[in-house]
Protein backbone atom coordinates (compact mmCIF):
# COMPACT_ATOMS: atom_id res chain seq x y z
CA UNK A 1 0.00 0.00 0.00
CA UNK A 2 1.50 3.30 -1.00
CA UNK A 3 2.06 6.25 1.32
CA UNK A 4 -0.43 9.05 1.29
CA UNK A 5 1.04 12.13 -0.22
CA UNK A 6 1.79 14.94 2.25
CA UNK A 7 -0.53 17.71 1.29
CA UNK A 8 0.08 21.38 1.85
CA UNK A 9 -2.59 21.45 4.59
CA UNK A 10 -0.89 18.58 6.46
CA UNK A 11 2.45 20.33 6.19
CA UNK A 12 0.90 23.49 7.56
CA UNK A 13 -0.75 21.68 10.49
CA UNK A 14 2.42 19.72 11.26
CA UNK A 15 4.38 22.96 11.54
CA UNK A 16 1.73 24.81 13.56
CA UNK A 17 0.94 22.14 16.21
CA UNK A 18 4.48 21.94 17.70
CA UNK A 19 4.59 25.72 17.91
CA UNK A 20 1.11 25.86 19.44
CA UNK A 21 2.12 23.30 22.08
CA UNK A 22 5.66 24.50 22.60
CA UNK A 23 4.98 28.19 23.20
CA UNK A 24 2.55 27.68 26.14
CA UNK A 25 4.93 25.04 27.57
CA UNK A 26 7.78 27.53 27.33
CA UNK A 27 5.62 30.18 29.00
CA UNK A 28 4.67 27.75 31.81
CA UNK A 29 8.29 26.78 32.38
CA UNK A 30 9.37 30.41 32.41
CA UNK A 31 6.55 31.32 34.80
CA UNK A 32 7.45 28.38 37.05
CA UNK A 33 11.09 29.49 37.17
CA UNK A 34 10.03 33.04 37.98
CA UNK A 35 7.72 31.86 40.78
CA UNK A 36 10.44 29.66 42.25
CA UNK A 37 12.93 32.49 42.03
CA UNK A 38 10.42 34.85 43.64
CA UNK A 39 9.63 32.36 46.42
CA UNK A 40 13.31 31.80 47.19
CA UNK A 41 13.95 35.54 47.19
CA UNK A 42 10.92 36.11 49.43
CA UNK A 43 12.13 33.44 51.85
CA UNK A 44 15.62 34.95 51.89
CA UNK A 45 14.16 38.38 52.62
CA UNK A 46 11.89 37.02 55.36
CA UNK A 47 14.73 35.14 57.06
CA UNK A 48 17.03 38.14 56.75
CA UNK A 49 14.43 40.46 58.22
CA UNK A 50 13.70 37.97 61.00
CA UNK A 51 17.39 37.70 61.89
CA UNK A 52 17.86 41.46 61.90
CA UNK A 53 14.72 42.06 63.97
CA UNK A 54 15.58 39.37 66.54
CA UNK A 55 19.21 40.51 66.77
CA UNK A 56 18.15 44.10 67.43
CA UNK A 57 15.54 43.01 69.99
CA UNK A 58 17.96 40.74 71.84
CA UNK A 59 20.72 43.35 71.72
CA UNK A 60 18.35 45.88 73.31
CA UNK A 61 17.26 43.35 75.92
CA UNK A 62 20.80 42.41 76.96
CA UNK A 63 21.78 46.08 76.95
CA UNK A 64 18.97 46.71 79.43
CA UNK A 65 20.47 44.05 81.73
CA UNK A 66 23.72 46.02 81.82
CA UNK A 67 21.77 49.22 82.52
CA UNK A 68 19.94 47.48 85.38
CA UNK A 69 23.23 46.28 86.82
CA UNK A 70 24.87 49.70 86.67
CA UNK A 71 21.82 51.42 88.19
CA UNK A 72 21.34 48.97 91.06
CA UNK A 73 25.05 49.08 91.94
CA UNK A 74 24.65 52.80 92.68
CA UNK A 75 22.11 52.18 95.45
CA UNK A 76 23.12 54.18 98.57
CA UNK A 77 21.89 51.26 100.70
CA UNK A 78 25.04 49.31 99.80
CA UNK A 79 27.39 52.11 100.83
CA UNK A 80 25.38 52.78 104.01
CA UNK A 81 25.60 49.10 104.93
CA UNK A 82 29.39 49.05 104.66
CA UNK A 83 29.82 52.40 106.42
CA UNK A 84 27.78 51.21 109.40
CA UNK A 85 29.77 47.98 109.53
CA UNK A 86 33.01 49.96 109.51
CA UNK A 87 31.82 52.00 112.50
CA UNK A 88 30.57 48.82 114.19
CA UNK A 89 26.96 49.98 114.05
CA UNK A 90 25.70 46.47 113.51
CA UNK A 91 22.03 47.15 114.17
CA UNK A 92 21.99 49.97 111.62
CA UNK A 93 23.95 47.82 109.17
CA UNK A 94 21.36 45.05 109.48
CA UNK A 95 18.58 47.56 108.84
CA UNK A 96 20.43 48.63 105.67
CA UNK A 97 20.85 45.01 104.61
CA UNK A 98 17.16 44.28 105.07
CA UNK A 99 16.22 47.43 103.15
CA UNK A 100 18.57 46.37 100.32
CA UNK A 101 17.04 42.90 100.27
CA UNK A 102 13.54 44.38 100.07
CA UNK A 103 14.60 46.82 97.34
CA UNK A 104 16.20 44.10 95.19
CA UNK A 105 13.27 41.74 95.81
CA UNK A 106 10.77 44.35 94.61
CA UNK A 107 12.94 44.90 91.54
CA UNK A 108 12.98 41.14 90.79
CA UNK A 109 9.18 40.96 91.05
CA UNK A 110 8.72 43.96 88.78
CA UNK A 111 11.09 42.91 86.00
CA UNK A 112 10.39 39.14 86.13
CA UNK A 113 13.62 38.24 84.33
CA UNK A 114 16.04 37.64 87.25
CA UNK A 115 15.52 34.35 89.14
CA UNK A 116 18.67 35.09 91.16
CA UNK A 117 19.96 38.40 92.53
CA UNK A 118 22.86 38.53 94.96
CA UNK A 119 25.14 40.96 96.67
CA UNK A 120 28.36 39.42 98.00
CA UNK A 121 30.95 41.32 100.04
CA UNK A 122 34.64 41.44 99.11
CA UNK A 123 35.37 38.51 101.40
CA UNK A 124 32.96 36.27 99.49
CA UNK A 125 30.24 36.43 102.16
CA UNK A 126 26.63 36.69 100.94
CA UNK A 127 24.92 39.87 102.11
CA UNK A 128 21.72 39.43 100.08
CA UNK A 129 20.81 36.26 98.18
CA UNK A 130 17.43 36.18 96.43
CA UNK A 131 15.91 33.46 94.31
CA UNK A 132 12.66 33.39 92.38
CA UNK A 133 10.54 36.14 90.89
CA UNK A 134 6.94 36.86 89.98
CA UNK A 135 4.67 35.72 92.81
CA UNK A 136 7.46 34.92 95.24
CA UNK A 137 11.02 35.97 95.99
CA UNK A 138 12.74 33.87 98.64
CA UNK A 139 15.77 34.77 100.70
CA UNK A 140 17.64 33.78 103.81
CA UNK A 141 20.22 31.20 104.79
CA UNK A 142 18.50 28.49 102.75
CA UNK A 143 19.02 30.41 99.50
CA UNK A 144 22.26 29.10 97.94
CA UNK A 145 24.78 31.61 96.68
CA UNK A 146 24.33 30.67 93.03
CA UNK A 147 26.96 33.00 91.66
CA UNK A 148 29.77 31.77 93.93
CA UNK A 149 28.94 28.17 93.06
CA UNK A 150 28.90 28.82 89.34
CA UNK A 151 31.55 31.50 88.78
CA UNK A 152 33.80 31.19 91.85
CA UNK A 153 37.00 31.22 89.78
CA UNK A 154 36.12 34.67 88.37
CA UNK A 155 35.31 36.32 91.71
CA UNK A 156 38.66 38.04 92.31
CA UNK A 157 38.92 39.22 88.71
CA UNK A 158 35.43 40.76 88.83
CA UNK A 159 36.19 42.42 92.15
CA UNK A 160 39.16 44.22 90.54
CA UNK A 161 37.22 45.52 87.54
CA UNK A 162 37.05 49.33 87.18
CA UNK A 163 33.85 51.08 88.15
CA UNK A 164 32.63 51.13 84.53
CA UNK A 165 33.48 47.45 83.97
CA UNK A 166 31.16 44.46 84.19
CA UNK A 167 31.22 40.69 83.72
CA UNK A 168 28.89 38.50 81.64
CA UNK A 169 29.05 34.73 82.14
CA UNK A 170 28.42 31.89 79.75
CA UNK A 171 25.01 30.18 80.10
CA UNK A 172 25.10 28.41 83.46
CA UNK A 173 22.67 25.92 85.03
CA UNK A 174 20.96 27.32 88.12
CA UNK A 175 21.51 25.16 91.20
CA UNK A 176 18.49 23.03 92.21
CA UNK A 177 16.58 24.24 89.15
CA UNK A 178 16.02 23.47 85.47
CA UNK A 179 16.72 27.09 84.56
CA UNK A 180 19.81 28.35 82.79
CA UNK A 181 21.13 31.78 83.65
CA UNK A 182 23.50 34.36 82.26
CA UNK A 183 25.16 36.19 85.16
CA UNK A 184 25.73 39.93 84.92
CA UNK A 185 28.13 41.02 87.66
CA UNK A 186 29.79 44.26 88.72
CA UNK A 187 32.23 45.32 91.40
CA UNK A 188 30.72 47.87 93.80
CA UNK A 189 33.17 50.58 94.89
CA UNK A 190 33.36 52.66 98.04
CA UNK A 191 33.89 56.42 98.29
CA UNK A 192 37.67 56.03 97.96
CA UNK A 193 37.44 53.52 95.11
CA UNK A 194 37.98 50.38 97.17
CA UNK A 195 36.05 47.26 96.20
CA UNK A 196 33.23 46.62 98.66
CA UNK A 197 31.63 43.62 96.97
CA UNK A 198 29.98 42.26 93.84
CA UNK A 199 26.40 42.74 92.71
CA UNK A 200 25.08 39.86 90.59
CA UNK A 201 21.98 39.59 88.41
CA UNK A 202 21.09 36.11 87.15
CA UNK A 203 19.22 36.61 83.86
CA UNK A 204 16.78 33.86 82.86
CA UNK A 205 17.53 32.44 79.39
CA UNK A 206 13.85 31.47 79.04
CA UNK A 207 13.27 35.15 78.25
CA UNK A 208 15.42 34.81 75.12
CA UNK A 209 13.72 31.53 74.24
CA UNK A 210 10.32 33.25 74.31
CA UNK A 211 11.59 36.09 72.14
CA UNK A 212 12.83 33.58 69.57
CA UNK A 213 9.52 31.69 69.51
CA UNK A 214 7.42 34.86 69.27
CA UNK A 215 9.64 36.32 66.55
CA UNK A 216 9.35 33.44 64.06
CA UNK A 217 7.66 34.06 60.72
CA UNK A 218 6.10 30.65 59.99
CA UNK A 219 7.02 28.67 63.08
CA UNK A 220 9.07 26.24 60.97
CA UNK A 221 12.39 28.07 61.09
CA UNK A 222 15.39 26.80 63.04
CA UNK A 223 16.32 29.93 64.99
CA UNK A 224 19.09 29.88 67.58
CA UNK A 225 21.79 31.99 69.20
CA UNK A 226 25.42 30.91 69.47
CA UNK A 227 28.30 32.55 71.28
CA UNK A 228 31.62 33.35 69.61
CA UNK A 229 32.81 29.79 70.31
CA UNK A 230 29.83 28.20 68.57
CA UNK A 231 28.18 27.14 71.85
CA UNK A 232 24.37 27.12 71.73
CA UNK A 233 22.94 29.84 74.00
CA UNK A 234 19.23 29.77 73.17
CA UNK A 235 16.83 28.31 70.60
CA UNK A 236 17.33 25.08 68.72
CA UNK A 237 19.45 24.26 65.71
CA UNK A 238 17.27 21.42 64.31
CA UNK A 239 14.13 22.13 62.30
CA UNK A 240 12.29 19.31 64.07
CA UNK A 241 12.54 17.60 67.44
CA UNK A 242 12.74 13.80 67.62
CA UNK A 243 9.00 13.70 68.43
CA UNK A 244 8.16 15.65 65.28
CA UNK A 245 10.13 13.50 62.86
Amino acid sequence: MGKRPITFSRRLISSVIPAAVGIPLLVVLAASWKLQHFAIEAIDNSVGNLAERLAADIDDDLGQRVNDLMTLAQSPLILDYHNNLEYRLFQEAEANRQALEEFLGAFAKRTRVYPAIEYIDSGGNPVVSLKGFGDGVFSGDSAPVYFLRAIKSDFDRILKLPDYGYFISAPTPMAASSKRLIYFAKSVKGASGQALGILVLGYDLEVLERKIIQGKVSGQEAVFIEDENGVLVAGRQALFTEDEV
